[in-house]
C-alpha cells in the first residue's frame, strides 16, 4: 500500500473514533428523542455502524504490513449480514401482531435504508474482491459524511418532535 494511503488511512482513523465518541454521547444524553420510535433505534443503531465501519478499516489498514483487504472484507462481511438481518426483523415487524408496541415501521424509510446500506455495503465487498483501495477509500469517506448527517438528523427531528408534545 502506498504511504498517501497510510496517511489518508491514518486521519480517517483518528477522524472517526472522535466523531465514534462524540455521537455515542450524544445519542446517550438525548436517549429519550429516539427511544421512542423503533425506526430511530435501528437508525441510530446504523448511525453508529457506519461511524465504526470506516474506523475498523481505517485501524486495520494502518497495521504494519496494511492488511487493508482484510478490514474491508470484515465490514463487509458484518454489514451485509445485518443488512439481511434488518429486512428479517422489519419483516417480523410488520407482520406480528402480538409484539408488546404495534406501531408499524415506517416501511418506506426502512426500504430506503436497506437500499442505501445494502448498496454501500455491496460495494464494500466489490472494493475488497477487485483490490480497488481508493475506492475503499472513498467510501470510508462517505460513511463518516454519512453517519454525522444522520446523527444531526435523528436528533434535529427527534428534538422538534418531542418539543411538540
Amino acid at each position: 500500500m502506498e504511504q498517501e494511503w497510510v496517511s489518508f488511512f491514518s486521519v480517517v482513523a483518528g477522524a472517526t473514533a472522535a466523531i465514534f465518541a462524540l455521537t455515542f454521547v450524544a445519542m446517550q444524553t438525548r436517549h429519550r428523542v429516539w427511544t421512542q420510535n423503533r425506526l430511530s433505534v435501528y437508525a441510530v443503531a446504523f448511525t453508529l455502524a457506519e461511524l465504526a465501519a470506516p474506523m475498523f478499516v481505517s485501524l486495520i489498514a494502518i497495521i504494519p504490513g496494511h492488511p487493508w483487504r482484510i478490514g474491508v472484507a470484515i465490514v463487509a462481511t458484518i454489514g451485509l449480514a445485518l443488512v439481511i438481518g434488518q429486512v428479517v426483523l422489519t419483516a417480523i415487524a410488520n407482520l406480528v401482531e402480538w409484539l408488546p408496541d404495534r406501531r408499524r415501521w415506517n416501511t418506506a424509510q426502512a426500504v430506503l435504508s436497506l437500499v442505501i446500506s445494502g448498496s454501500v455495503f455491496g460495494v464494500l465487498t466489490a472494493s475488497w474482491v477487485l483490490g480497488q483501495i481508493a475506492l475503499a477509500g472513498w467510501l470510508c469517506v462517505w460513511l463518516v459524511t454519512s453517519g454525522i448527517t444522520e446523527s444531526f438528523l435523528i436528533l434535529l427531528i427527534g428534538s422538534a418532535d418531542s418539543d411538540k408534545s
